[in-house]
């Protein structure tokens, strides 16, 4: 018995290595350099000097108004800020790291969930299963909010499932964790009716005559407070204005709209995320919620509850579903998919056609799985942003004032640098302008252009696509370049496609 114990504690012990080892040499490799990335460091960057979450490339717009940085979220700067002294400049690395340091937080969440639910087999298949998925890759990786905010999603989950319900302050520090998560990302917002269907599920309607619950409340309350001192109360007028103007309806909640067509728009986008996020595991997980409705499981109806509340909770709140809001849905889905595995494993063996087709499916499944995330390691993005980069700057003078997509001020983070995106926001935010007014009012000597801008220079876009006022016309821009721009150099191929780099003369 010892002996087994000891082979167990060892084999665990060499598959916590290999996690932390493969993560740590992936980290830049994959994903690929993400425009929010660059803003958020120059944000954290700038915070270190300013004391305020508002950089590089927020400027250009509401650098005038009082009380500007109050719309940016607070919390992850600070945080990103930290880690950013690790560098003597702006860099890519601290600031995956600190993702990657808040993602084995989110392991360690999910193992504590799986262990209480359903003891050591849960926990650890789940959590193998994160660990090695293309959601915790992608968003682990990435120096964006997500992982942050769904730390403290899970971490408020572990909180009441792991602790005393009925206990009042319990209660209160999840609510006061899922303040935090909110004020990382507004999309947090999903986890509070996942949290609070913990209590129904244990109580039922009984709840709410619970300490627990109370507490619960009194700390959502505590959070609300929290992001109101951080944001509203500092200049109410300055918060909603600001937030109006740069996103206006294109980030309403689905639900808010009262559009069936959006709604269920809004689901079909949430499963095609579950995809991103499972892959080829999916039908395994889908395929195990009859067998919890049918064994009715109090523990397992839970894991169902949570998974079915952040499923729905996505679709009918995120106004958007890229591919970095997938691990949202990931812990919890996993823990579906551990079950069936578990359930798959106790079963006996019988030789019939039938077993060898199942054990087949469910091998490729898993492999596939595997292959997916193994295939998109296999490049090395960074190096490939490097050579991007090296390649840019012999067009770039000392003097020189550049305009172009977000990632490229990393490199070039010692000159003026505005954000492309002014040019659609500048006539949005003065009624009248064209985008000749917004060139002549930032007046840049540098503009870049690659591909992913360039497949956003369009003059037919829906209307109804949330992309409508994140473009900006072609038949403008062709004709501004061609009057006042001259090309001064191409690059072919890259990550970012082909780029090309005008230069403008202001006097």
């Amino acid at each position: 018995m010892v002996i087994l114990k000891n082979k167990k504690t060892v084999l665990l012990g060499a598959a916590i290595i290999f996690i932390v080892f493969l993560h740590a040499w992936s980290l830049l490799r994959y994903p690929g350099i993400n425009v929010d990335e660059a803003w958020l460091i120059s944000r954290a960057w700038a915070f270190n000097q300013t004391g305020h979450q508002f950089g590089a490339l927020d400027s250009g717009l509401f650098d005038s108004y009082p009380y500007h940085w109050i719309v940016n979220q607070w919390l992850i700067t600070f945080l990103q800020g930290m880690f950013l002294r690790l560098s003597v400049v702006p860099s890519l690395w601290p600031v995956r790291l600190m993702s990657l340091a808040t993602g084995f937080g989110l392991l360690g969440c999910n193992y504590a969930i799986g262990y209480k639910l359903a003891g050591f087999p849960l926990a650890w298949g789940s959590t193998l299963l994160l660990a090695f998925s293309r959601a915790f890759f992608y968003s682990a990786h990435m120096a964006r909010y997500d992982i942050l905010a769904v730390f403290f999603g899970y971490a408020a989950l572990v909180l009441v499932i792991a602790g005393a319900k009925e206990k009042l302050w319990i209660g209160l520090l999840a609510g006061i964790v899922l303040g935090l998560a909110v004020e990382t990302h507004l999309n947090s917002l999903i986890f509070i009716p996942a949290v609070g269907i913990l209590y129904f599920i244990d109580f039922g309607w009984q709840f709410i005559a619970k300490p627990g619950f109370w507490g619960y409340l009194l700390g959502l309350g505590v959070g609300a407070l929290y992001y109101l001192l951080l944001h509203v109360f500092p200049n109410p007028g300055i918060y909603a204005g600001i937030n109006s103007l740069v996103f206006g309806k294109a980030y309403t909640a689905p639900l808010l709209t009262f559009d069936m067509v959006k709604i269920m728009s809004g689901f079909g986008d949430s499963g095609m995320l579950l995809l991103v996020a499972g892959f080829s595991l999916v039908p395994l997980g889908l395929i195990q919620i009859y067998p919890i409705l049918k064994t009715k499981s109090k523990q397992e109806i839970i894991i169902l509850g949570i998974n079915l509340v952040l499923f729905g909770g996505m679709s009918l709140i995120f106004p958007k579903k890229n591919a970095q809001y997938a691990i949202y849905l990931a812990p919890a889905f996993f823990w579906l998919v551990a079950l069936f595995l578990i359930d798959f494993v106790k079963r006996p063996w019988i030789r019939k056609i039938w077993n060898y087709f199942y054990l087949a499916l469910v091998w490729g499944a898993i492999l596939g799985a595997l292959l997916s995330i193994s295939m998109q390691l296999i490049p090395n993005n960074y190096q490939d942003y490097l050579d991007i980069q090296a390649q840019v700057k012999p067009f770039i003078n000392q003097d020189d004032t550049i305009m172009g997509n977000q990632w490229y001020w990393l490199g070039l983070y010692d000159h003026k640098y505005y954000s492309w995106e002014l040019l659609f926001l500048y006539p949005r935010i003065n009624p009248g302008k064209t985008l000749q007014d917004a060139f002549n009012y930032y007046r840049p000597t540098v503009l870049i252009i690659d591909q992913p801008l360039d497949d956003l220079i369009v003059d037919n876009v829906d209307p109804n696509s949330i992309w409508y006022s994140y473009h900006l016309s072609k038949v403008e821009m062709d004709l501004y370049l061609n009057q006042h721009g001259r090309l001064s150099g191409s690059i072919p191929g890259g990550i970012f496609g082909k780029v090309r780099v005008y230069r403008f003369n202001w006097q």
